[in-house]
């Protein structure tokens, strides 16, 4: 997941993320995720989730990175709090993503990327 920040004086910083799955034969992964991400230093933001259909929970092996970092066009850098919650309903397993960032904030372009591995046998 790549992930770009926009902040804007007197309000919180803004994402936008673009997404690649590569799928194996006999399962689907559906990619859910807001259009904009709204980044704030007081709560966490909603980064989407990944869903699963035709892999059993038992015969997945699923790792995220549990920080990122996050620069802007000048080098400036900020670290962001991953949270990675599962979850399982009728047929479908999935993981949700949310962040947080650490430090202030600045009103620039951030870039950075959320890597996610998902094994299955």
């Amino acid at each position: 997941m790549g992930l770009f920040s926009y902040s804007s004086v007197g309000q919180g910083a803004q994402a936008t993320m673009r997404v690649s799955v590569t799928v194996v034969s006999g399962s689907t992964i559906d990619v859910e995720m807001p259009e904009l991400i709204l980044l704030s230093q007081n709560k966490k933001s909603d980064l989407g989730s990944l869903n699963f259909k035709g892999i059993n929970e038992g015969n997945v092996l699923i790792n995220s990175a549990n920080k990122i970092i996050l620069t802007d066009q000048n080098g400036n850098q900020i670290i962001m709090n991953i949270e990675s919650n599962r979850r399982q309903e009728q047929g479908t397993n999935g993981i949700h993503f949310k962040g947080q960032s650490e430090g202030q904030l600045l009103s620039s372009m951030y870039q950075g990327e959320l890597t996610t591995s998902i094994a299955y046998f």
